[in-house]
C-alpha cells in the first residue's frame, strides 16, 4: 500500500467532513429541466431557452441554424456563484440544429455540443437539435402496475442481452431498415416465445464510434438516432411490456470519451472529469472518469439514470464497470494512484454516488431493478445501503462465469485437475445476489462463440456439452442472462458490424440448443425451489462430486415444501454410467424432469420421463437411493414424482 499523500484532493476534501445525508442534499435529479434547451412562453409569445454549466468559461454563446453559426449574435449571460450561462432568444426554434461557442480560461475557442441536449442530428453532425421528446401515449399500465408489485429478488428473471444494431439486419434490400420501431414486434415475438422475462440493451445513449458498442456515451440523455426518434425508442419500450416482458438498460458512469466536441475539458478546463492525473484518466481505455466529489456531476449523473427510467419507462438499470469506480488502484499499478483521506484504496466520492444512485431509484421507481457489473470481491455491492452496502439488487457473477467455463472448455480427458473450479463459486454463493451471466464479452475479441469454447472438433458433442452447461447454469441459484445468439449457439463469435446468423438457427444442433433454452425458460418459472430462493443460500445444497468419479457432480435446491425438491447431477465425462446410485432425500417415486441429451433437444436419449422408485439404502449422505442412467455429456433433473 502506498504512503498516503498529504495533500488531499478537492473531491476528498469536500467529501471528508460531511455526513452522506448532506452529501445526499448536494445534487439536483432533474438538472436536465434547468439546462440544455427549452421552449418556454411569457405573455403569448414562445421563447428559447439555452442554458449550460460552464464554470470556468470567460464567454458563452449558442451558435445554429438561427443565426448562421455566428458567435457574436447570441451570448449567454453568467448566473453569478453557479458556473451556469444562459439567454433567452424570441420565437420557438424547435428542431433547429445548435451548439455552444465557448472561450475557456486561457483565451482558447470551442465549439461543444450541448451535454444536456435529449436528441443529436447524427453521430457524424453532432449538432443538438432544440426541443425534448414527444409525450408518448403508452399502453404499458397493466405490466408497470405488475412491475411495481413484484419482488424480483424471488421472482423469475431471464435476461436477453441484446445489440440492437447487429441482431436482425434486412436479409434484402426490399426489407425496411433496421430501428425501434420496426424491430419491435419481432423482437417481443421472439423473446417471448424462447421465455426470457426481460431484455437488455446494450448502450443506447448516443455514441459517436460504432465500435465501442455504445459505452463510450457522448449524450447521456439522448438516444441514438441510429434506429430513430427518441418516440420510437418509447414504442419498442411499450411494445415489449405489451407482451410482458421487461427492459433493463445498459447505463455507463465509470468514463467517457476525450472527443473534442463532447464532455471531455467542456469548457477549457476540468469540468465533468476530475482533474487529478491519477484519477481522471483511464489507464485501459483512454477516457476520462468523471469527478464523482462534484455535486454538478452527481447533478448530471443522477438525472441521467432517472431520466431513461422515468421518461421511457425502463424497468432496471444495469451499472457498467462498477469495479473501475470504485478502486483508487483500478488497473494501476503501485505509484500510478493516491489514497483516499483514510489512506485505502476505496474511491470514496464514487461508492458514495452509488449508494446515493441505489437510494434515488429504489425510493423515487419503485420495482426498477438495480443490477451491478462488479468483478472484485467487494463486499456487500447487493447490500443495503443503511448497513453500509452499495444497494444494488444484484450482482454480475463473473466469478461462476469464469469458474464453470474453466472446467467446461477443458478436454474430457482433462476435467479432473479443473473438477474443483466447478464447485468453487459455491464458496462466495452466500455473499451477494447474483445474476449468471453469458454477456457479449465471452464473444468477442477471438475468444470465439459459446459453442466453440465446448472442447473437440465434433459439432454435435460439443452442442451436448453447450446444452449441458446450460442446464447446470438454469438449476444453479441465481437470475439468467445470454446473449443474443447463445440462444440458439451461433457459430461464430458476435460481430458487432453484422448480424446473428439467423438462417442457421432452425438446423441441427442449433434448434436443440433453442429448444432447450425455451424449456429452460419455461422450467425455471414453475418451479417453485428455483426463482423463489435464489437469496436464501440455505436452500442451495453444496455441489459433490462423486468419489470415483471424477466429473460426475450433484447439488440441490430446496423449496418451502420438501416434495419441492430439485437435484441436479451432471456427467460431464464422455462415457455413459448406466445404473448409477444417486441418493435422494426423499422415498416414492422420482421423476426425470429434464435430461440435456433428450431428442427434443437434438441429442441421443429418448424423450420419456423416467420415474425411478427410491430404495432404502443410504447412499450420498442421503437415507434413499435410486438408480438411473446417466448419458455422457448430460446434466439431469430430478424431482419427487408427486411434487
Amino acid at each position: 500500500m502506498p504512503k498516503p499523500s498529504t495533500e488531499k484532493e478537492p473531491g476528498a476534501a469536500r467529501l471528508e467532513s460531511r455526513s452522506f445525508d448532506a452529501f445526499a442534499h448536494d445534487f439536483d435529479s432533474s438538472i436536465q429541466d434547468k439546462l440544455g434547451s427549452h421552449i418556454v412562453h411569457h405573455q403569448n409569445q414562445a421563447f428559447t431557452r439555452f442554458s449550460v454549466w460552464a464554470p470556468n468559461a470567460r464567454q458563452v454563446s449558442v451558435v445554429g441554424d438561427f443565426n448562421q453559426w455566428s458567435p457574436d449574435h447570441d451570448p449567454l449571460f453568467p448566473i453569478e456563484g453557479t458556473g451556469v450561462w444562459t439567454t433567452l432568444i424570441p420565437g420557438d426554434l424547435n428542431s433547429q440544429r445548435y451548439q455552444f461557442s465557448i472561450i475557456g480560461p486561457q483565451g482558447q475557442r470551442l465549439q461543444k455540443t450541448d451535454p444536456f441536449s435529449t436528441q443529436y442530428v447524427s453521430p457524424i453532425d453532432r449538432s443538438a437539435v432544440v426541443g425534448r421528446t414527444k409525450d408518448v401515449y403508452w399502453n404499458d399500465q397493466p405490466w408497470m402496475h405488475q412491475r411495481m408489485r413484484t419482488d424480483w429478488k424471488r421472482a423469475p428473471i431471464s435476461i436477453y442481452e441484446l445489440h440492437l444494431g447487429s441482431w436482425r439486419k434486412p436479409f434484402n434490400v426490399s426489407d425496411k431498415p433496421l430501428c425501434y420501431r420496426n424491430i419491435a414486434e419481432p423482437l417481443a415475438k421472439y423473446v417471448a416465445e424462447l421465455g426470457f422475462t426481460h431484455v437488455l440493451l446494450m448502450p443506447l445513449m448516443e455514441h459517436p464510434y460504432d465500435g465501442s458498442w455504445g459505452y463510450q456515451v457522448t449524450g447521456y440523455f439522448a438516444a441514438t438516432n441510429r434506429y430513430g426518434s427518441p418516440e420510437d425508442l418509447a414504442f419498442l419500450v411499450d411494445t415489449l411490456h405489451q407482451h410482458h416482458i421487461g427492459v433493463l438498460f445498459d447505463w455507463v458512469p465509470a468514463h467517457f470519451p476525450k472527443d473534442d466536441f463532447a464532455l471531455y475539458q467542456f469548457d477549457g478546463g476540468p469540468c465533468f472529469e476530475n482533474p487529478c492525473p491519477e484519477q481522471g484518466q483511464h489507464p485501459d481505455w483512454g477516457t476520462a472518469i468523471f469527478d464523482y466529489g462534484k455535486p454538478e456531476v452527481l447533478s448530471f449523473l443522477m438525472s441521467s439514470a432517472l431520466y431513461w427510467i422515468e421518461t421511457f419507462h425502463f424497468d432496471g438499470i444495469r451499472v457498467d464497470a462498477v469495479a473501475s469506480m470504485i478502486y483508487r488502484d483500478y488497473s494501476r499499478p503501485s505509484g500510478d494512484w493516491t489514497p483516499n483521506v483514510d489512506g485505502g484504496n476505496e474511491n470514496l466520492e464514487a461508492t458514495r454516488f452509488l449508494r446515493l444512485l441505489n437510494d434515488e431509484i429504489r425510493n423515487h421507481c419503485p420495482g426498477v431493478i438495480r443490477i451491478a457489473e462488479e468483478s472484485t470481491p467487494w463486499p456487500g455491492v447487493t447490500k443495503a445501503t443503511e448497513s453500509g452496502g452499495l444497494g444494488f439488487d444484484f450482482k454480475w457473477n463473473l466469478g461462476w462465469m469464469h469458474d464453470t467455463l474453466t472446467y467446461f472448455t477443458q478436454p474430457t480427458s482433462d476435467r479432473t485437475h479443473a473438477r474443483t473450479q466447478l464447485i468453487l463459486p459455491a464458496t462466495y454463493q452466500e455473499q451477494e445476489n447474483f445474476c449468471l451471466p453469458f454477456s457479449h464479452d465471452e464473444v468477442v475479441h477471438g475468444k470465439g462463440s459459446m459453442i466453440q469454447k465446448m472442447p473437440g472438433d465434433d459439432l454435435k458433442i460439443q452442442a451436448d456439452e453447450l446444452r449441458s452447461l446450460y442446464a447446470w447454469m438454469w438449476a444453479w441459484p441465481g437470475k439468467k442472462l445470454l446473449f443474443m445468439g447463445n440462444d440458439f449457439a451461433q457459430l461464430s463469435e458476435w460481430d458487432h458490424a453484422g448480424s446473428l446468423d439467423w438462417e442457421s438457427a432452425d438446423r441441427s444442433p442449433h434448434c436443440g440448443l433453442k429448444n432447450l433454452v425455451c424449456f429452460l425458460n419455461e422450467f425455471y418459472r414453475q418451479h417453485p425451489s428455483l426463482a423463489q430462493t435464489d437469496v436464501e443460500p440455505d436452500r442451495f445444497t453444496c455441489p459433490m462430486q462423486d468419489n470415483g468419479k471424477d466429473n460426475v457432480f450433484r447439488f440441490s435446491r430446496k423449496g418451502k415444501h420438501p416434495h419441492n425438491t430439485l437435484i441436479c447431477i451432471g456427467n460431464f465425462s464422455a462415457s455413459r454410467m448406466d445404473a448409477y446410485r444417486l441418493g435422494v432425500p426423499l422415498e416414492g417415486r422420482w421423476k426425470i424432469s429434464l435430461n440435456s441429451t433428450w431428442l427434443q433437444f437434438q441429442g441421443s436419449s429418448p424423450n420419456n420421463q423416467s420415474t425411478p422408485t427410491t430404495s432404502p439404502i443410504p447412499w450420498h449422505d442421503q437415507p434413499q437411493s435410486i438408480t438411473l442412467d446417466l448419458p455422457a455429456h448430460a446434466t439431469l433433473f430430478l424431482a419427487p414424482a408427486d411434487s
